[in-house]
């Protein structure tokens, strides 16, 4: 099934502490959040102070996310809600996981 990226812009919650957006999954829109303490791991343990910089990292960084969403999503890796919520130790796993793709691939 096709995954891609929906119209939506993302949007930070600084109260929440997330930054929300969404994927297109075949037909349907996924709602997704990236925690903000995942986006200030990106800026090596960075405190993520302000919505835009949070706005700021997470659009760096947006493919990546949405790769890590579609991944969580397609293995049923969801909320109830069935939207899917992105951690620190996601993008922990994630990482090595790739790196460990690169490593055979060589």
């Amino acid at each position: 099934m096709a995954v891609t990226r929906a119209d939506s812009p993302a949007v930070a919650d600084l109260e929440r502490q997330v930054v929300d957006f969404t994927i297109r999954v075949g037909d349907a829109l996924v709602a997704c959040r990236v925690s903000l303490m995942a986006l200030a791991d990106k800026l090596g343990g960075g405190r993520i102070h302000t919505t835009s910089m949070a706005e700021a990292t997470f659009a760096e960084h947006r493919a990546e996310f949405e790769r890590l969403a579609s991944l969580k999503q397609l293995a049923g890796l969801t909320e109830p809600d069935r939207s899917v919520f992105i951690i620190s130790s996601d993008i922990a796993g994630f990482e090595r996981s790739c790196g460990a793709l690169l490593r055979t691939a060589n």
